[in-house]
């Protein structure tokens, strides 16, 4: 289990930064089902207690995602 927590924290350093100002991610695939699939991580880092973001940032993130999202 250490492995994995260690890995997301890896991951979520790095994936903080696929978001743009505006909250649009960067789009993997063509549906929305994968385009909102984008915060999960950010969520599973959070639950799993192995982010390095600040609980201000995960929600700024995932909050601007989904308003990008409502707003098209």
């Amino acid at each position: 289990m250490a492995t994995h927590r260690a890995r997301l924290r890896e991951f979520l350093d790095v994936h903080q930064y696929f978001f743009g100002s505006d909250g649009a991610p960067v789009h993997q695939g063509r549906s929305l089902t994968y385009r909102f699939a984008t915060t999960a991580p950010l969520w599973a880092g959070a639950l799993a207690e192995a982010t390095p973001l600040p609980p201000g940032r995960t929600r700024r993130l995932a909050s601007g995602a989904l308003k990008h999202f409502a707003d098209r």
